[in-house]
C-alpha cells in the first residue's frame, strides 16, 4: 500500500531533466521565430463576415428511467443533448434542438442560406470536411 506521507511523481515528470528543459526552449524560441510573418493585418479577408455564430452542444444527464427515450453513451444511462446556435452579437440561441445523448454534433447542424456571410465557430465535435465544404458552399 501506498505511503501518503511520501508523495511521488510519475515517471512523466522525471523525463524534465533541466538539460531537456533547456532544449524544449530552445525548440520553441526557434519555432516562434519562424512561425512571425511579420504581417499583422487580415488584408480585407473578414469583409464579408456579417455575423459570427457560435455552434455548440451539451449533454444533459437524466433519470436512468428515461434512457429508452434519451439514450446516452453509457449502458444504462440517459442523457439528452442540447445543440445551440447562437450568434455572438446578441448571446441568444437563434437555433436549438434536443436529441438523444449518443447523437453527434455534425449531424445535427444544417448548412443553408442562414450560414451565409458567418464566421461559423465549432468544436472538434463537428470536424468534417463534408461540413466544412457545405459551409463554404453557402459562402459561410
Amino acid at each position: 500500500m501506498a505511503d501518503c506521507n511520501d508523495p511521488s511523481y510519475s515517471t512523466f515528470h522525471g523525463w524534465f531533466s533541466p538539460a531537456f528543459v533547456a532544449l524544449l526552449g530552445e525548440i520553441l524560441d526557434d519555432a516562434s521565430e519562424d512561425l512571425d510573418t511579420g504581417q499583422d493585418d487580415l488584408n480585407g479577408r473578414l469583409e464579408r463576415v456579417r455575423n459570427v455564430l457560435i455552434v455548440d452542444a451539451t449533454i444533459i444527464s437524466l433519470y436512468q428511467d428515461a434512457a429508452d427515450v434519451y439514450a446516452a453513451t453509457g449502458d444504462d444511462q440517459a442523457g439528452l443533448k442540447l445543440h445551440l446556435t447562437e450568434p455572438l452579437s446578441t448571446g441568444l440561441p437563434t437555433r436549438f434542438q434536443t436529441t438523444d445523448g449518443k447523437a453527434q454534433e455534425r449531424s445535427q447542424l444544417p448548412t443553408v442560406e442562414w450560414i451565409a456571410g458567418a464566421l461559423v465557430l465549432l468544436d472538434l465535435g463537428f470536424y468534417d470536411f463534408w461540413l466544412f465544404d457545405r459551409i463554404d458552399q453557402n459562402d459561410g
